[in-house]
Parts: structure tokens; sequence; C-alpha cells
């Protein structure tokens, strides 16, 4: 497996695991265990589990399973994943850290998530081929 998978696919555990964590935080509430700011960060628990997770874990098993080159580097150019991979996770922290603050940080966070989706798909376009080809 190639290390940029490696690398978006063990992020998106972590981004499981976390926003599991403040799911369960949130399920805390109801039962009268934790005070109703917590609720706070939903939108944290949201950004975790939708690009954290999903969207990452996507990207990850991609740049995998795509088809490779028969000649000269067999998945392409390396970097675009991993500087994809450094864009959306900054995006995704400052997009979450931007809906629970008013710091004002969604939307950098979402045009940083945008680029590392897009250097990630932008890595894969060229592998795009049709079947024996």
């Amino acid at each position: 497996m190639p290390a940029a998978s490696i690398r978006l696919i063990r992020t998106a555990i972590l981004h499981l695991g976390l926003g599991v964590l403040l799911g369960a935080l949130m399920l805390a509430t109801r039962g009268g265990v934790l005070g109703p700011e917590v609720f706070a960060l939903l939108p944290l628990h949201r950004e975790m589990l939708l690009f954290g997770w999903l969207v990452q874990l996507a990207l990850g098993v991609a740049w995998w399973m795509f088809p490779k080159f028969p000649k000269g580097q067999a998945r392409g150019f390396d970097l675009l994943p991993q500087a994809g991979w450094v864009l959306l996770n900054t995006g995704i922290v400052l997009a979450g850290l931007g809906a629970v603050t008013s710091l004002g940080l969604t939307p950098p966070g979402r045009i940083l998530e945008v680029l590392g989706i897009g250097l990630v798909v932008g890595g894969l376009v060229p592998r795009i081929k049709p079947f024996g080809g």
C-alpha cells in the first residue's frame, strides 16, 4: 500500500475515533451526566465524521486502488496526495474550530478542504483509463 494511502486512511481512522468520542459526550448529556453546553461541539463532530472520516477514507482507498501506470512511478506524482492530506486536515481543524467559536475560521477551512481534495483527485484523474488499456 502506498505511503499516501496509509497516511490518509490512518488519519481517517483517527478522525472516526475522535468524532465518535464527541458523539458519546453529546449522548451523555441526554443522561444528565454533562450539561447542554456540550452540544456546541456538534458542528465539530459533523466535520470530523464527514470530511475527516468519510472523505479522507475514500481518498486514501482511491489512491491505493485506482489503476497504476505501466511505466515510471506506478501511481504518479506522490507529492499531490501528501500536500492534499496536509491541506485537507488543516481545513478540517480550521472549519471545525470556526464552527464552535466565533473566530471566522470556517470559510478559510472550507477553502483548504476543497483544495486538499482537489489535489488528491487531480492526481487520480490521469490514472482513469478504460479497462485493459
